[in-house]
């Protein structure tokens, strides 16, 4: 899939996608590094990883937010929509990449200003190198977290593409993300809940069952799901369950 889709699809009623901070934090654990990095690869080398927590993206929040107030209630009980958590889905992955917080913070804000828009860690393609966060303006890349410094052209073999996995509506707001080659997140599917690709049953449906005793073969006759889609949906929320 390639970062950037448009699709032609109905709207989200408002109370799509709601996640809690909790939720968020797992899912972020069990992307950052992408899938393709064991998990003790990621516990082994936390020097390069992190593991965002419930704080982390509190103050992920109320730091990169100033354009909005957030409402005063605990880090348990507040609840971010979906476009909130592919932003804090772009700063774990920067994060995971050596790349400050406050470097992230100085970035999301200069390219809030040169497009002006709100959200530009969910809508703008963009590359990290080293310390740095790189955005594409006016067929030149620039340096953000460096305050729109240019990249001299021999960096290009440098950038390497912060890709979220997002697709968009025609309208240019987020309307999927595919954290896994076999799972979508989808805010007007399931209240936002990871989905086997393309239905509607929930990978946590499938867990629980597992978990319950049933085996792959009477899980996809009984979901009429091959046994591969079974086996994604297993292994995508045992990575969830060991992230939790």
């Amino acid at each position: 899939m390639t970062q950037i889709e448009k699709l032609d699809r109905p709207e989200a009623t408002p109370f799509a996608g709601a996640y809690t901070l909790r939720e968020t934090a797992v899912l972020l654990r069990a992307t950052t590094p992408p899938l393709n990095v064991n998990l003790w690869q990621w516990k082994r080398r936390s020097d390069q990883f992190i593991q965002p927590t419930t704080q982390h993206l509190s103050q992920w929040i109320r730091l990169g937010m100033g354009w909005d107030k957030p409402v005063r209630v605990s880090s348990k009980d507040r609840v971010i929509a979906f476009a909130d958590l592919v932003r804090l889905r772009m700063i774990a992955l920067l994060r995971s990449r050596g790349i400050a917080y406050r470097e992230i913070l100085v970035a999301e804000d200069y390219i809030r200003d040169l497009r002006g828009i709100r959200q530009p860690f969910i809508t703008e393609k963009m590359w990290t190198a080293g310390s740095d966060v790189f955005v594409a303006f006016s067929e030149e890349l620039i340096a953000a977290s460096q305050h729109g410094q240019l990249v001299f052209e021999f960096m290009g073999e440098f950038l390497k593409p912060a890709n979220h996995g997002l697709m968009f509506s025609l309208d240019g707001s987020p309307a999927l993300w595919k954290p896994s080659s076999a799972v979508l997140i989808d805010p007007a599917v399931q209240f936002g809940a990871p989905c086997i690709a393309e239905t509607r049953i929930e990978t946590r449906s499938i867990w629980s069952l597992y978990q319950a005793g049933d085996s792959e073969d009477s899980l996809a006759e009984a979901f009429n799901l091959q046994r591969s889609q079974v086996r994604d949906a297993i292994e995508w929320e045992q990575l969830l369950s060991n992230a939790g």
